[in-house]
């Protein structure tokens, strides 16, 4: 399994997760509309998902990297279920039916970004994994003296 180049999936992250924090944004003043704990889940989604970009930004600096990528994850799955859930079982306390609003063009965006997010993330700790698990290819004579022989 191949990954292109970290900056590359890096900056798609981010432009994910900054899409995320844009469509939680854009709904914001229908949340508020709907229930007002709904617009404060939304807010904090905002910076949920902002914050995630900029650890992603930052992520040489950070000193878990595979931490950021679980967040990442966990971003892209929560904002998916979210989706799911809130269509199929509702909203709890709201008397609103969210539940016919399958095709909302916001929210099938926020589906989609979540999903992809969710695949991305995946991928990449799913190389960082194989490559920890393989260890590091032995290249030449010199490196396999270096590494004891192998």
């Amino acid at each position: 399994m191949t990954l292109p180049s970290p900056n590359t999936v890096r900056t798609v992250a981010v432009v994910i997760l900054i899409g995320i924090g844009l469509i939680h944004f854009l709904t914001l003043p229908q949340g508020f509309k709907i229930a007002g704990y709904l617009g404060v889940a939304l807010i904090l989604a905002i910076g949920l998902a902002l914050a995630g970009a900029y650890a992603l930004l930052h992520e040489d600096q950070v000193g878990d990297q595979a931490g950021v990528w679980w967040y990442a994850l966990c971003q892209g799955v929560l904002n998916s279920l979210g989706y799911l859930l809130s269509r199929t079982a509702g909203l709890p306390l709201v008397s609103h039916r969210v539940s016919a609003d399958w095709d909302s063009g916001l929210s099938m965006s926020l589906f989609y970004c979540g999903m992809l997010l969710t695949a991305l993330s995946t991928w990449v700790l799913a190389v960082r994994w194989s490559r920890r698990r393989r260890g590091t290819p032995v290249a030449s004579a010199r490196d396999r003296d270096r590494l004891g022989g192998r």
